[in-house]
């Protein structure tokens, strides 16, 4: 059998190294299993078995919606009741805020900061942003 030497040690730490920056190199710029992003936003499928309504704020849209930062609930439940709706920030933010926004419709869309970073959360599925303390991603 073999000893390993100083070049089969480079090579295994190269290649560890190379498959780290691709693993990296997906998460964070494109497509994952159960999800895809728009911009730095992440927006994915809604599993109703791992999230709940306890401790969030929920609400049967009956218009297009603002929210301020108030309080540490960040969590919101939305219906868009029957008709795309857009859920837009109002007033300042602290920088590092995140929004989880969960979709509760099957069929209807929520626009996250339609004038701002402008995310569709459709149907079914969840986002998580973030507040970069200029915009939100």
């Amino acid at each position: 059998m073999r000893k390993w030497q100083l070049e089969d040690f480079i090579l295994l730490v190269s290649s560890l190294l190379i498959l780290f920056v691709i693993l990296v190199t997906l998460i964070f710029s494109g497509r994952t299993e159960g999800a895809f992003r728009t911009g730095t936003a992440t927006i994915t499928n809604l599993d109703a078995n791992t999230i709940t309504e306890d401790c969030a704020d929920s609400s049967s849209m009956a218009g297009n919606e603002t929210f301020t930062q108030t309080g540490s609930r960040h969590v919101y439940f939305l219906d868009p009741n029957g008709a795309d709706r857009n859920f837009t920030p109002s007033g300042s933010f602290s920088t590092g805020t995140f929004i989880t926004i969960i979709n509760k419709s099957s069929l209807y869309s929520v626009f996250f900061d339609p004038e701002g970073s402008d995310q569709e959360v459709p149907g079914g599925w969840y986002g998580y942003f973030y507040y970069d303390g200029t915009q939100w991603r």
